[in-house]
């Protein structure tokens, strides 16, 4: 669809309107912190018809598509303090980065299960800047995929100019997310390392597009604000600033829940218990994680009904045949960890599975293919 359409514009209208109604209304019902009032403002946006609006929006954009990217981890060393990651610099952990040899044998095992989009990760360090990224960013080029997705610490004008070079003749896209917009949350949630701060990570998609990026991708943490619609209406005002800016929106926007692994010592102020009942979940039992997660997809919907909304395999695939009738964009069986797509492959067991925290129900392309089939929908690689 034309987004300048009258006709586009008068949807982007009414799903805009039908999110602000609500927000407006019950922001503070929809509250993180109080299983009962998820459970009431989930009713009350089943009344009102929230779910089937953003469903119609979502469909009226984007049709029955469900568009996939693959992920692979490059490095995990990292100098920042971020309280709710396992991976920060305070954790102690054998740390791994990928040679470039490594590398090509890693996201060979993902371009082998049918993936061309592929989102490269690297943590805060300074041995990861924009040159040492580059030799990555232009092997992956030359192995022939559509789209590079950087998921990396935000770079200078300079540095994003080296990494666009480096492929030149393919797609790509930054993708960073704010974890929070509320600048007093995002103060203490990093108490140290460059992530710690707010307005260099915040405007860096602008200095990825004034690079010549192609596109840009916007998030949020979930679990680090007690009222997610305020962060919801935050993104929303992102993307418009980027819009009135360069005349284009955000390619997609992702909303991964925080999760908690094992023993780690995290600080995820409004974690919420996961629906991992594997009884629970056969019997379609929703708790007050799947209510409140169906609830934030919808309402995302509705406030950026023309902008692609990436889920993930960190929730159950029960959750995401839901989510799939307001995300359009999802991984596909991603392995969280440095070159842990080539131990899984190889049936080798991975010496630091602390990135667990970021996925827990990978999938195979058959059973994902199935899987979006079943919600009603056709997956596009």
């Amino acid at each position: 669809m034309d987004i300048a359409s009258s006709q586009a514009q008068k949807l982007i209208g009414d799903a805009r309107g039908a999110f602000a109604s609500f927000a407006a209304q019950h922001s503070g019902l929809f509250d993180l912190a109080d299983e009962g009032k998820i459970k009431a403002a989930y009713q009350l946006a089943e009344k009102e018809g929230i779910f089937e609006k953003a469903k119609d929006a979502r469909e009226q954009f984007f049709g029955k598509d469900v568009t996939i990217y693959g992920v692979d981890y490059i490095s995990d060393k990292c100098i920042s303090g971020c309280k709710y990651c396992s991976g920060a610099s305070c954790h102690k952990f054998e740390r791994r980065s990928l040679s470039l040899q490594e590398f090509e044998k890693d996201v060979g095992y993902v371009i082998m299960d049918g993936h061309k989009h592929i989102c490269l990760l690297a943590g805060d360090h300074p041995e990861w800047g924009a040159e040492t990224i580059a030799a990555y960013v232009s092997l992956l080029a030359r192995m022939g995929v559509k789209e590079i997705i950087l998921n990396i610490a935000p770079q200078t004008v300079t540095g994003f100019r080296i990494l666009r070079d480096a492929a030149p003749d393919t797609s790509m896209q930054f993708r960073v997310f704010q974890e929070t917009y509320n600048r007093a949350t995002y103060e203490e949630m990093h108490p140290w390392g460059p992530k710690k701060d707010f307005d260099f990570r915040f405007f860096s998609q602008a200095r990825a597009l004034e690079a010549g990026f192609d596109n840009v991708g916007l998030g949020f943490l979930t679990g680090l604000q007690q009222y997610p619609i305020g962060e919801l209406e935050a993104i929303a005002a992102h993307a418009d600033l980027i819009h009135a800016q360069f005349g284009r929106w955000p390619a997609r926007v992702a909303l991964p829940a925080a999760n908690q692994y094992g023993d780690d010592k995290l600080e995820i102020p409004y974690l919420m218990p996961r629906w991992n009942d594997s009884e629970e979940r056969s019997k379609g039992v929703y708790g007050a994680y799947a209510m409140a997660t169906n609830l934030l997809y919808a309402l995302a919907r509705l406030a950026l009904p023309h902008i692609s909304i990436v889920a993930s395999e960190r929730d159950p695939p029960e959750l995401l045949k839901d989510l799939f009738r307001f995300a359009t964009n999802c991984t596909m069986n991603v392995q969280a960890g440095v070159g842990k797509n080539t131990d899984a492959k190889e049936g080798k067991v991975n010496c630091c599975p602390h990135f667990e925290q970021a996925t827990t129900f990978p999938q195979e392309p058959e059973e994902m293919k199935k899987l979006v089939e079943t919600a009603g929908y056709n997956l596009v690689g």
